[in-house]
């Protein structure tokens, strides 16, 4: 990609809502540039069909309610417990000034 013009990092200094310098307008057209040529070479990239994408570098794997099952912490047991209920709530008492 070609070196962005002066006014267009001021066009995007405006949208971000940044005050740029005179003195930085150089500076950001060649970040920015770099930035814009690091997209287009991703862009440009050919992917098959059938590759499986990758979302995220970790499973993420939701391991909480199997910790909450180790270690019984299931809502039945919780709320069996619980001294003043609604429903499936506990209830407390309120905390909070007026």
């Amino acid at each position: 990609m070609e070196k962005l013009t002066k006014k267009e990092v001021e066009h995007v200094a405006n949208l971000a809502k940044l005050n740029v310098g005179d003195s930085n307008i150089e500076m950001y057209q060649e970040q920015l540039s770099g930035i814009m040529s690091e997209i287009d070479k991703i862009t440009e990239l050919e992917i098959d069909a059938d590759a499986r994408v990758m979302v995220s570098p970790s499973e993420n794997i939701n391991t909480y309610e199997k910790l909450l099952e180790e270690n019984n912490m299931l809502k039945k047991n919780v709320l069996k417990n619980a001294s003043s209920k609604d429903e499936d709530y506990i209830k407390v008492v309120k905390v909070i000034n007026d």
